[in-house]
């Protein structure tokens, strides 16, 4: 159920201060909060995505603010990430 917690924070809740408390919490690993990212905001901005690329390079803490404050909320419906094909 943790999972879901970030998840449904980080897509949906437009209080971002909120969606930080939530990572700095759970913290997730960064690589999985883009894939949710890639499977839910395919349409995000170029720079965002640009930045997002090489994120795993930053600390965690800069990584969840990053995400946190430059992703939108929207009431779109939340996609599980595909895997990937062994």
């Amino acid at each position: 159920m943790a999972v879901n917690r970030w998840v449904y924070a980080l897509l949906k809740n437009p209080d971002r201060k909120y969606v930080l408390k939530q990572l700095m919490i759970e913290k997730p690993p960064v690589p999985l909060v883009v894939s949710w990212l890639q499977a839910n905001k395919p349409l995000m901005d170029r720079p965002v995505w640009e930045i997002l690329a090489n994120i795993e390079e930053c600390p965690t803490e800069l990584a969840y603010q990053f995400i946190a404050f430059n992703v939108k909320p929207s009431k779109n419906r939340i996609k599980w990430p595909k895997r990937k094909a062994k």
